[in-house]
Parts: structure tokens; C-alpha cells; sequence
């Protein structure tokens, strides 16, 4: 359910982000077409004023051809009527006064060109009844095409910086979908590792259930069809010794076999503490009374072999939340390993402490593990040990998870072995029961 509550957030985060690089995209998408439906105004208002001009030079050049003529010919008419329309057009969408002011122009020049074309129009409305103002009409023709020619250099300017606008905006919006695109596909990326991971991590959990499924169905089984075989087989052997002499080659045989047994017998209680799924039994614990109590139990066994332990209390007394009996178990695990790879050389139990924890630290000065040994010493059954069990680090690993802890193993070959066994504190303010 957490995994599934992590992925429903993670595509939350990509959906959003989605949207909003989606929004943002539109966003400057938007403002590129108006820039670019105005600079296809500023083209059609341009395209305006050069008719408008040329057909200012048609009209002025038959002017100066019929200027001996004191009436106005047809196509004379004809010019200065479409003029007309023209320049209404003219008026009536780009020349308006707010226009010239919002561009740049200032007011008075804005209001010079809507003044000029004003009088002009009111001019052409009767020039056809007076034939005298052919001479007038070329000089307000003149001007008129002057200020057209303004009106032109301005619009070219309009539509420069309108497609220089244009063009920015283009660079901009093809720069965010790709900042947006990357960081999209990252994201995919990072999101695609972390499912891969997800998956092993599952695939690995199963497994681990899967092991301990099949540990709890073999040690239900070894329990009822191996025990009473089992003790059968002491007692006879048991029996069967009584009556050897002790220095006979039976007698020595019959040992083997009563210590098998036994061997046996302590793999199936191992088995069987699998099997059962016992709650600890938390409590506020001093951690330095049960490293001592342990060091005194494993004495004995550390003496045969040859092998000093010493336990350096550096933290002082500490308070930690623990079943004292399973971590008690866990040590002696640990600290009987230590010994048995210690070759002679010395086993030391140190503790550290940072923050919320407690560290209990085994180390040994034996040959140490290689890699793979290393990577495979919690899995069950796997030892490199002649009469090992393989399920020691499993059960004590499980154990210290089941206390809030954790265990973990530090060695290299010819470095000796560390294990570091982590206990959580009491809180200042908490009282243990």
C-alpha cells in the first residue's frame, strides 16, 4: 500500500507539471500569434498606404499632363473619386489618434495626420465643381503624398519591430518546450528507474516470503516427524554408551553420534523459533547490563577456544527500548561467531551513541569475509562454517527488526569483521515499564 501511495503521488507531481509546462507553453503560444496577426496588420496597412500612393502619382501625373485643361477628365474623376474612398479607409482603421499615441508618436503628430486628411477629404467633396483648383489640388496632393510617405516609414518601423517581437517570442517558445520537454523526460527517466528499483525490491521481498514460508512448512514438518526420532536415537545411543568401554573405538563412535544428534536437534529449535511469529516483549533497558550478562555466558566458551573478549563501555549508562531476552540471544550469536573467526587474535564489544541510537559494535581481527560471502551472510542456510546452520545472521536480523532495530556487517579479507547491532533509545521523557 505505501508503494502504491508513493507512485499515486509521483504521478500527481508529473501530471501537474505536465499542465502547468502545458500552460506555460500555450501561454507564450498565445502571445506568438498575436504578434504575428499584428504584424500581418502592420503588412495589409502598409500594403494601404503604397495603393494609396501610387494611385497619388497616377492622379498627380495626369494632373501635370492635362494642366492646360481647366476641367477635370473622367479618369481624372475616376482617381479622385476612388482617392476618396481610399483615404476613408485609410482614416477609418489606421490613422486614429489613440493608435499614433500608444505606437510611440506623440499627440500632436498624430493629430497633424487626422487633420490633413480631414481637410483633404472635405477638399475632394468639391474640387469636381470647381475646375480652378487643379493647381491647389496638385499642392494638397503634394503634401498629402508626403505625409503618406510618413505614414509608410512609420508602419515599415511597426512592422519591423513587430516581426522582431515575433521572432522573439518564437525563440522563447521553442526554448521552454525544450527546457519543459527535458525536464519532462528526466523526470520520466528518474520515475522509470524508481519503478525498476520498486519492482526488485518487491521481487526480492516475495522471495524472502517465499523462504520463510518454506522455513516455517519445513520446521512445522522437522518438528513433529524429526523431534521424536530424534530423541529416540539420543536415548538409545545414551544407553548403548553406559555399556562401553570408554577407551573403545564404539565408545568414541557413539560421542559422534550423541553430538550430531544434538546438532540436529539445536537446528530444529532454530527452525522452530522461525516459525513462530512471537511479538518482543519491549521494555526500557540498561544495554551495558546485558552486554555484561552475555560477555559472563560466553565466557566459558571463549576460554576453550582461546580467545579474550573485552567489552569497552565508552557512552556510560543508556536507556534502550528492547525484548532484553532476543537481544540477549542476538549477542551471544554474534559474539560466538566473533570468537570462532578470531583465530586467537581477540574479540572487542564497543558501544557508540548518535541522537535516537545505540550502536553495539563485535569486532574481530580474523580473516574477514570475501564479497560474496559478505552479500550472502543473511540468507538462510548459507555458511562457510563445517557444523554451521545458516541461520544465525537470518534469525538475528529478524529479531532486531522485530525490536526496531537493525544489524549490520562491515568486513573485508584479511580486515577482520565488525557487526554493528543498533538499538533504538528511550526517549528522555519516556519511562519504561
Amino acid at each position: 500500500m505505501k508503494n502504491i501511495h508513493k507512485i499515486s503521488i509521483y504521478f500527481v507531481i508529473l501530471i501537474v507539471l505536465f499542465i502547468t509546462g502545458g500552460g506555460l507553453i500555450l501561454g507564450r503560444i498565445h502571445v506568438m500569434t498575436i504578434a504575428h496577426e499584428r504584424l500581418i496588420e502592420e503588412h495589409h496597412e502598409i500594403d494601404q498606404i503604397t495603393a494609396f500612393l501610387t494611385r497619388i502619382d497616377t492622379l498627380m501625373g495626369l494632373l501635370v499632363q492635362q494642366q492646360d485643361r481647366t476641367e477635370f477628365s473622367a479618369p481624372e474623376l475616376s482617381l479622385i473619386d476612388k482617392l476618396a474612398k481610399d483615404l476613408e479607409q485609410i482614416r477609418g482603421t489606421s490613422v486614429r489618434g489613440e493608435e499614433f499615441e500608444e505606437s510611440g508618436h506623440s499627440l500632436a503628430e498624430s493629430r497633424r495626420f487626422v487633420s490633413l486628411f480631414e481637410r483633404f477629404q472635405r477638399f475632394l467633396t468639391s474640387v469636381g465643381q470647381r475646375p480652378e483648383g487643379r493647381e491647389e489640388l496638385l499642392d494638397r496632393l503634394e503634401s498629402l503624398r508626403q505625409a503618406g510617405a510618413d505614414l509608410q516609414a512609420f508602419y515599415m518601423r511597426e512592422m519591423g519591430e513587430a516581426a522582431d517581437h515575433a521572432q522573439l517570442i518564437e525563440v522563447q517558445v521553442m526554448h521552454r518546450i525544450a527546457v519543459i520537454g527535458l525536464v519532462f523526460l528526466l523526470l520520466l527517466c528518474a520515475a522509470a528507474v524508481w519503478f525498476v528499483y520498486l519492482i526488485n525490491r518487491s521481487t526480492l521481498m516475495l522471495i524472502e516470503r517465499e523462504k520463510n514460508l518454506t522455513i516455517g512448512l519445513l520446521a512445522q514438518s522437522l518438528s513433529h516427524e524429526i523431534r521424536n526420532p530424534l530423541s529416540i536415537i539420543k536415548s538409545s545411543t545414551s544407553v548403548i554408551r553406559r555399556k562401553l568401554p570408554p577407551d573403545s573405538e564404539e565408545y568414541e563412535i557413539t560421542g559422534y553420534l550423541r553430538d550430531e544428534a544434538d546438532r540436529i536437534s539445536n537446528l530444529v529449535d532454530q527452525l522452530l523459533q522461525l516459525r513462530a511469529e512471537e511479538r518482543p516483549q519491549l521494555a526500557a533497558e540498561n544495554p551495558a547490563e546485558i552486554i555484561g550478562q552475555v560477555s559472563q555466558l560466553v565466557s566459558g566458551f571463549a576460554a576453550k577456544a582461546g580467545v579474550a573478549v573485552s567489552f569497552k563501555d565508552e557512552v556510560g549508562p543508556q536507556t534502550v527500548t528492547c525484548d532484553r531476552n532476543q537481544i540477549k540471544q542476538v549477542l551471544i550469536n554474534v559474539i560466538i561467531n566473533a570468537i570462532e573467526a578470531s583465530d586467537g587474535t581477540g574479540v572487542t564489544i564497543e558501544t557508540q551513541t548518535s541522537g535516537r541510537v545505540y550502536d553495539i559494535l563485535v569486532s574481530d581481527r580474523g580473516m574477514g569475509m570475501d564479497p560474496r560471502t559478505l552479500r550472502e551472510a543473511y540468507t538462510p542456510f548459507f555458511t562457510t562454517k563445517e557444523n554451521g546452520s545458516g541461520l544465525g545472521l537470518f534469525v538475528a536480523r529478524k529479531i532486531m527488526e522485530g525490536n526496531g532495530g537493525g544489524i549490520a556487517i562491515k568486513s573485508a579479507p584479511g580486515a577482520g569483521t565488525t557487526v554493528t547491532i543498533t538499538l533504538r533509545k528511550q526517549p528522555e521523557n519516556s519511562h519504561g515499564g
